[in-house]
């Protein structure tokens, strides 16, 4: 048995990995098969002469040679030799695509690209070329190769959906778990996740969106094992970039007498059967169709998506009446004018053939079905075709007929229904056809109509029992989405607004706030004439609750009362009631209890008078948190609980989950730990149900409390290290200030004082930018326990001016509070004289809360920057 690190193992994956047999091994090196198998099982090993010859057979690149023949004599693998034992384990992590035909006449470029891949000084490559020339396919099948090479994994991420490129980052951040966030820039934060893994990324038509080249060498340069291959039709003309420009398939020779049987030997002959058998099982090559074809593959330029275009006919046409039509299209469009390079030419001129094979119905049918962006349903289609073909049209039928032309594939499906989807080039192709047809317009206002629709039908639903179906539903047409709010704002502004406006539920359950706000923001600046409807004011309204939602209480509160302006001039009851209900949380945030309570009364009265029962259980909390904030414990469990009853009367399970987590927070405060964290794993549960990313952070976080209240400080942080990588992902700067508060408790309790302050003031950095006073006292307070032992004075001032903050805000400590602060003030007051205690602690009392401020994070400054500030 071979050893797992042995030559001949290695020999073995490198002769399989270029397609080799034994046989074509022995024959380049210039021995027998026999002694290759001996090599192979580590039966002997080779003379100088022969490791010579395998290293100029087998190594990647030159300079590799020398080191392979080392390591043939007996010497350390080089590291463009390693293969790890184990390439088929299924522990292996990412989500490469397992193609589902096999990859022909490739090999040599697989191994060429493979070789760079585990080359050390080769990071970024780029395999450059014309659509349809297989650069998708022979990325993923060298990823698959080295895969074993990268511990952290190969991912694989389509950008072909995408338009905008500041959607790149976001893209990749979510797919290798690093989601969006505000409060960190994304590109940091991808840079932060990968520094320490070995990780591929496969990054799949970036020509559309190459403006975002740039991030990746950030990310190469801060992260040193991560390796990227990237698929484009130009290069990214970045420093490092090393460009692979993939050939076309090698093509049979067109001169002389060709076998049959020789002719298969040809990469682009072989993928012209192997297709044309997959339409045509009885299909059979004879000698005399050898010629025919070779002339075939040589007018397609040798490109795979063309040959295999016309492969697809062969069940129509026989190769002799293909080469005919070929003949006939190339004269038709050569010379037309289209500003291409030829290649590019060669593939529009076998699309364009395919199409014109189709009707006319078909050929409609086909380039409406390019506005899809990313896939679609029979429905969807349906709807559109509509307004370009009125009369009676069997849209299934015709898309089965399109998918028998290798025109469209099928997805797979999501609750039953059938979704399909065409190639990126094809779309392409149907999209500037639809540029020319009379009733374009028709079409893309279709389009937009539809997706307006099914968002509206989702509406109530995302309230009900039903939620996480259509939160799945939406996540899957978000580029469909996209494209109509695109659309929308160059065509439609009041659609784009109502869309955007009916989205925010999606929006916020899926953690997507910055893009809600970024296409809100797009749209109500807008030039037009509807700054004074009532489209205009639900989409003010939205803004202002997504601002809410990161803490940006200065937008939302503008946003918000600019919509109200114009609701009451509308005499819009639902809208009067949102602004009222928004204004209320944004005063309750700022701890103006009394303004927020009137506010949301007026709200609650209005949206029981309509019966809006959601909207209704949505004020019921709000209420009830001014209650918890407040001390008053009764009547803020009685709200919570009605909120509760309305929310499982409705079937809302992610309302319940957040009802759920404010029991278990007043709870918390109560000091009740053994019923806060029953009520907080049930809230934890139902979110992670739900997919709701930000409940089951702030479950996390009121857990990790509990924990630590309950005495497992360690089991606590654990959970608040979670809680607080999901809030920087949500972009939930109210959120991240109380996750630093709670970590700086940990910290406390764990006897390190430094860090605690440190993590207090990090808090109170944001909590000052938000205007949250009642957690501005608790970062006060924080940071005056952590000073204790080192500058009593400093913390009894502290502590004074905690007091009077929360004397003028209305808002008692709570009482799971009282025994650490009675033990913090027993502990200064043993350090202190009375007199000098006293003066400390009306010193706080009787300085300004911007001074007290100011002094704070002035010390801050002078801390060295940590992990806990690289969210700003």
């Amino acid at each position: 048995m071979a050893p797992e690190s042995s030559f001949g193992r290695w020999l073995r994956w490198r002769r399989r990995l270029l397609d080799l047999t034994q046989e074509d091994l022995a024959r380049q090196v210039g021995c027998s098969v026999i002694t290759i198998r001996k090599l192979e099982s580590d039966e002997r090993q080779p003379s100088l002469q022969i490791a010579e010859r395998l290293a100029l057979c087998l190594a990647g690149a030159a300079e590799d040679r020398a080191a392979i023949v080392r390591y043939a004599r007996g010497g350390v693998p080089p590291e463009q030799a390693v293969v790890p034992a184990h390439s088929s384990s299924p522990s292996l992590t990412g989500n490469l695509p397992a193609p589902l035909t096999p990859l022909l006449g490739r090999s040599q470029d697989v191994a060429a690209i493979s070789n760079r891949l585990l080359s050390h000084d080769q990071r970024l490559i780029t395999l450059i070329g014309p659509p349809g020339i297989g650069k998708t396919r022979l990325a993923i099948a060298a990823a698959h190769e080295v895969r074993c090479a990268f511990a952290g994994g190969a991912f694989f991420v389509s950008l072909a959906p995408l338009r905008d490129p500041a959607l790149v980052v976001t893209a990749v951040a979510r797919l290798i778990g690093a989601n969006e966030s505000d409060s960190q820039p994304p590109v940091e934060r991808v840079s932060l996740h990968l520094r320490s893994k070995q990780l591929l990324l496969v990054l799949d038509n970036m020509e559309q969106v190459v403006e975002a080249a740039p991030v990746l060498s950030q990310w190469l340069e801060e992260c040193q094992g991560l390796k990227i291959l990237v698929t484009s039709r130009a290069a990214l003309r970045l420093r490092g970039e090393q460009r692979y420009p993939v050939p076309p398939l090698l093509l049979p020779s067109l001169g002389g007498h060709l076998a049959a049987g020789d002719m298969l030997r040809s990469p682009a002959v072989s993928l012209f059967v192997d297709r044309a058998r997959a339409v045509c099982p009885d299909f059979v090559l004879s000698d005399d169709d050898v010629p025919v074809l070779a002339e075939i593959c040589h007018r397609l330029d040798g490109l795979p998506l063309a040959i295999e275009l016309v492969a697809a006919r062969v069940n129509l046409f026989s190769p002799q009446a293909l080469r005919a039509r070929l003949d006939h299209r190339f004269e038709l469009v050569s010379g037309g004018g289209r500003d291409l390079p030829p290649r590019q030419q060669t593939l529009w001129n076998a699309i364009d053939w395919s199409y014109q094979l189709l009707d006319e119905q078909h050929q409609r049918l086909f380039v409406c079905l390019g506005l899809f962006e990313g896939g679609w349903t029979i429905p969807a289609a349906a709807a559109i075709f509509r307004a370009a073909v009125p009369e009676s049209f069997d849209v299934t039928e015709g898309i089965a007929a399109l998918i028998d032309q290798s025109l469209v594939a099928q997805q797979g499906g999501c609750y039953d229904e059938p979704r399909f989807t065409m190639l990126e080039t094809l779309r392409e192709f149907a999209v500037e056809r639809l540029a020319g047809e009379p009733y374009m317009s028709a079409v893309y206002a279709a389009f937009a109509q539809y997706y307006e629709h099914m968002v509206q039908t989702a509406q109530p639903e995302l309230h009900g029992p039903c939620q996480a179906r259509w939160l799945q539903r939406l996540e899957l047409e978000q580029p469909n989405l996209r494209a109509v709010l695109s659309w929308a704002v160059a065509h439609n502004q009041a659609l784009g607004l109502r869309l955007a406006s009916l989205l925010i539920p999606f929006w916020i359950a899926r953690g997507s706030i910055s893009e809600g706000r970024r296409w809100l923001s797009i749209l109500l600046e807008q030039p037009g004439s509807l700054d004074s409807d009532p489209i205009y004011a639900r989409a003010l309204c939205g803004a202002g609750l997504l601002a809410f939602q990161q803490g940006d209480l200065t937008q939302a509160q503008s946003f918000s009362e600019r919509s109200l302006v114009l609701f009451r001039h509308y005499e819009d009851a639902n809208g009067i009631a949102w602004a009222l209900s928004n204004l209320g949380n944004i005063a309750r945030e700022r701890n103006s209890y009394a303004t927020a309570n009137v506010l949301l009364q007026e709200a609650l009265s209005i949206y029981r008078t309509l019966g809006d029962v959601s909207a209704t259980a949505q004020v019921l909390k709000g209420l009830g948190l001014i209650a918890k904030d407040q001390g008053d414990y009764a009547l803020a469990i009685r709200f919570l609980n009605e909120c509760l009853a309305l929310q499982e009367e409705l079937g809302d399970r992610q309302g319940m989950g957040w009802s759920l987590f404010n029991l278990g927070v007043v709870a918390f405060w109560q000091a009740e730990y053994e019923q806060a964290q029953a009520l907080l794993e049930q809230s934890r549960c139902l979110h992670l149900e739900q997919g709701n990313q930000m409940g089951v952070a702030y479950a996390l976080e009121s857990l990790g409390m509990t924990l630590l209240r309950r005495g497992d400080p360690s089991a606590g942080k654990q959970l608040l290290d979670e809680s607080l990588s999901l809030m920087r992902a949500l972009g939930d700067t109210i959120g991240i200030a109380l996750l630093l508060t709670d970590l700086g408790c940990v910290l406390q309790a764990q006897g390190d004082s430094e860090g605690a302050a440190a993590h207090y003031r990090n808090a109170l950095t944001l909590a000052w930018q938000i205007g949250d006073k009642r957690r501005i006292a608790f970062c006060l307070e924080g940071v005056a326990a952590a000073l204790g032992n080192s500058n009593p004075q400093a913390a009894a001032r502290l502590w004074g001016a905690a007091e009077e903050l929360r004397k003028i805000i209305a808002a008692p400590l709570p009482p799971s509070e009282l025994p650490d602060y009675q033990q913090y003030l027993a502990a200064l007051r043993s350090q202190l004289s009375e007199v000098e205690f006293a003066a400390s602690w009306e010193a706080g009392r009787a300085q300004p809360l911007a001074q007290i401020v100011s002094e704070e994070l002035q010390v801050r400054a002078t801390y060295p920057l940590n992990e806990c500030e690289s969210y700003q």
